[in-house]
């Protein structure tokens, strides 16, 4: 009887190969797929913090506006020359108006308080102390200073500082006018963007210093109970940290810098709310991969001991 050209080995070696290319090909797949998912990912982060950096920068500029007025006004000799309740009234009407600004207050060049929008008898907290200084520094600059928040007497509202440089008529620096922001009112920015429960936004000073954020989710999987979807969906978390190591880490972010202020920001969307469905697609594929590699391997261990009992028969 004639031996079979197809031996054992190569019935084997056969085998492997078909699961090699099988496998190739799932990667191939998985990786073409999770690299599309994050790059639509990324245009939408890119999108959500466009919007929202306009909406700050919006805001920011009517509050700029209304300490403009307010420089405007201490730079007129005859308004400042009004009695305290006519001046007051004609300097702070603008920025009374204005939403998000708590209060007003002007500081010759020595550093003392000269008006206030609430209570001219204020004293001078640390807070607006260091804007002055600040400013002061910085005059040259002529631009919107943003000091760092600090928490009000209530230990609860959360305050940052606005201010511009006062310039008298021969050029010289003349004295701020400081405008201090409610933290907690203006984050009714941020807290009305809707994006899933996985994302974050930040707005933070180009500093680092943060300034607003909403609530930060935990970025973890839920843990299943089942042996197999465990094994795909670490073969899944492996898979991606190889595709983009970035992703993996737990987010996708975008930055912008707000126009006309020194401040930025940062939308983070969740890597596991963004490749949720990829991520059980990678688990039902493992589970594809490992039935059909079961069955090549069972069918090229079948040929090849039908293909060695020829053999030793022939």
């Amino acid at each position: 009887m004639k031996r079979s050209v197809l031996g054992p080995a190569v019935a084997l070696s056969i085998g492997l190969l078909i699961i090699l290319l099988f496998a190739v090909a799932l990667l191939v797949l998985l990786a073409d797929e999770h690299k599309d998912i994050g790059s639509h990912a990324r245009d939408d982060a890119d999108r959500l913090a466009l919007v929202v950096e306009r909406e700050i920068s919006r805001n920011v500029d009517l509050i700029d506006l209304s300490i403009e007025a307010v420089v405007d006004g201490v730079e007129q000799p005859d308004l400042m020359g009004l009695p305290l309740a006519l001046r007051d009234q004609a300097l702070f009407s603008r920025a009374a108006a204005a939403r998000y600004i708590r209060n007003v207050s002007v500081y010759d060049a020595n550093g003392t308080l000269v008006a206030h929008s609430l209570d001219s008898e204020q004293k001078t907290d640390p807070p607006l102390r260091h804007a002055f200084l600040v400013a002061r520094e910085q005059s040259a600059a002529n631009q919107l200073l943003i000091g760092h928040p600090y928490l009000a007497s209530d230990r609860i509202t959360r305050l940052v500082t606005f201010s511009r440089s006062i310039w008298a008529t021969d050029g010289k620096f003349d004295g701020v006018v400081i405008a201090t922001i409610n933290l907690n009112d203006l984050s009714e920015l941020i807290l009305d963007v809707q994006n899933g429960d996985g994302t974050v936004v930040r707005l933070s000073l180009r500093d680092g210093t943060a300034l607003l954020r909403t609530r930060e989710r935990e970025d973890r999987l839920p843990i299943s109970d089942d042996a197999m979807q465990r094994l795909g969906e670490k073969f899944a978390l492996r898979l991606a940290r190889v595709i983009d190591p970035g992703a993996a880490r737990g987010a996708i972010t975008a930055r912008w810098g707000v126009v006309g202020a020194p401040m930025v920001v940062t939308v983070s969307l969740s890597s596991s709310d963004v490749f949720a469905d990829w991520t059980q697609r990678c688990v039902r594929i493992t589970l594809l991969f490992l039935a059909v590699s079961l069955v090549v391997a069972a069918l090229s261990a079948y040929l090849a001991y039908t293909t060695r009992s020829a053999n030793l028969n022939g």
